[in-house]
């Protein structure tokens, strides 16, 4: 009876470990590559999206900053229109007293005439 190990066998089985080795390295590795390549991909995508999103934010924030400004200076414009209707106002009723008071004279006057 012969020894089934020979030497020859025992290489090749070897040999042929070794390369069945290397081939799931070589597989693994070519599959990491691959998804390294989907992940860099999936990342140019969400930073273009999120770059998009900052400048829309960005916009967004300068319309409003511009929106209060305007809605500050309606309310500027608005407080002078009302201290000039407050004006008006002061002065049609200082024109009323005096009107009043030249009714009364007046009526005073007729009174008097009316008398003698």
């Amino acid at each position: 009876m012969g020894n089934i190990f020979t030497k020859n066998k025992y290489e090749t089985v070897k040999e042929n470990r070794y390369n069945l080795f290397y081939d799931n390295i070589h597989e693994e590795l070519e599959e990491t590559k691959e998804q390294n390549k989907n992940l860099s991909n999936t990342i140019n995508v969400l930073e273009k999206n999120f770059s998009n999103l900052f400048n829309q934010i960005n916009l967004e924030l300068v319309n409003i900053k511009n929106d209060i400004s305007n809605a500050n200076n309606l309310k500027d414009n608005n407080k002078l229109i009302i201290n000039d209707i407050n004006q008006i106002n002061n002065s049609l009723e200082e024109e009323i007293k005096e009107l009043k008071n030249r009714i009364i004279i007046l009526e005073s006057n007729d009174q008097f005439h009316s008398i003698v």
